[in-house]
């Protein structure tokens, strides 16, 4: 039989093994090796179509080892971004717990670091935010997408999705 088992027998006859001839075999005289393409150009054909395989199996290899660190760089930057999610959180939950008579303005007196700290922690939500989409994109990228498909998930053009997240 050949490498992928093509060769069909069913009530005692046999077609050749080429993909696509679906021609009968002829009956076997018994002696040496079985036949398992009809001609020449099935086993040709047989070859080419191995070969085919192979080569999209070892794209699909070479793009899983590409994607290991687009895939070790977005789920960081997730990270990175809950984080300074629960942070904002924390922030709001902390200022309603407080007694009204001690507000931000009384405690903030005296402390410059605390000015604007509620759109410090957004800012940083931004950005770790940011670093998601970016992270996001390379894998898209590294996983074969086009810049249209990535700029139709963005809702902009392939150019301008491009132009803001290609690597230099």
């Amino acid at each position: 039989m050949a490498g992928l088992g093509v060769v069909v027998v069913a009530g005692g006859r046999v077609w050749c093994g080429a993909p696509g001839c679906g021609r009968l075999l002829p009956a076997s005289s018994g002696r040496g090796r079985p036949r398992e393409f009809c001609g020449e150009a099935c086993r040709s054909r047989w070859r080419r179509f191995r070969a085919r395989v192979a080569r999209r199996e070892a794209v699909r290899e070479a793009r899983g080892e590409a994607l290991e660190e687009p895939r070790y760089l977005l789920r960081t930057a997730a990270f990175r971004a809950s984080a300074a999610a629960r942070a904002v959180a924390a922030l709001v939950d902390a200022e309603g717990e407080r007694a009204p008579w001690d507000t931000e303005v009384r405690r903030r007196e005296g402390h410059p670091e605390r000015a604007a700290w509620w759109t410090r922690a957004a800012v940083a939500l931004e950005d770790a935010a940011a670093a998601v989409m970016a992270a996001a994109v390379a894998a898209d990228r590294a996983a074969g997408d086009t810049w249209a498909a990535v700029g139709e998930a963005l809702g902009v053009s392939a150019d301008t999705a491009a132009r803001r997240y290609r690597k230099e």
